[in-house]
């Protein structure tokens, strides 16, 4: 895996603020070109990783583009003196009727998913987290939709982590936290805190269940 280092010029201190800083790793499997906060970055070659230096900690938008796939972004949090992660996995276009007058490219009007022709669709859900539960704790979505999740912790500060989609948010006490992925694969996949909160914090767990369309 080629690895490409990018250092970003912190500014300059404040007499009565202190910034705190870190950094955050980039990949996509078909590669593309990267985005954080607005900002371009450089072109990755597939599964190579872009790494950004001095971060200043706190949640950014890191985005991945690439002509033929669709789009896709993610909300990572980056703390103070580690590496956070953004592994991106590309889902390309449809092929339209006209894809060999493009030399077998889609179209660029196609928007949707290899998987399905119909138009992709997404779901919002509101998820609450406490001592030692999520409600709900089963979430049932169908393949190929655009999932949105709006996680918070109600009682104490707890984390959601899905590894199957390779999320792992630390959710902050009061403070919705949105989780966006496309569920691409079927199968039930479990989700648990990843934020220690107390002796029943190993029993504090739910399930992602995604059925065929």
């Amino acid at each position: 895996m080629t690895t490409h280092s990018q250092s970003i010029a912190p500014p300059a201190p404040s007499e009565t603020v202190k910034l705190r800083y870190g950094s955050l790793e980039i990949s996509s499997d078909q590669g593309g070109t990267v985005y954080v906060d607005g900002q371009r970055h450089q072109e990755l070659e597939p599964f190579a990783v872009l790494a950004l230096s001095n971060l200043q900690a706190g949640r950014h938008t890191v985005r991945v583009e690439k002509p033929t796939y669709r789009t896709e972004q993610q909300e990572v949090t980056v703390r103070p003196d580690q590496v956070a992660k953004a592994e991106f996995r590309l889902t390309p276009l449809v092929p339209t009727a006209n894809s060999e007058a493009t030399g077998g490219q889609p179209a660029a009007r196609a928007k949707q998913p290899l998987w399905n022709a119909a138009p992709t669709t997404e779901r919002e859900i509101e998820i609450a987290a406490r001592k030692y539960e999520f409600d709900p704790n089963v979430i049932t979505v169908k393949n190929g939709e655009r999932v949105k999740l709006v996680v918070t912790a109600l009682d104490h500060d707890h984390g959601f982590k899905l590894a199957a989609f390779k999320i792992n948010e630390v959710l902050k006490k009061g403070e919705p936290t949105t989780v966006e992925f496309t569920a691409d694969q079927v199968g039930t996949f479990p989700f648990e805190c990843s934020h220690f909160c107390g002796v029943g914090h190993g029993k504090m767990k739910g399930k992602l269940v995604v059925t065929e369309r």
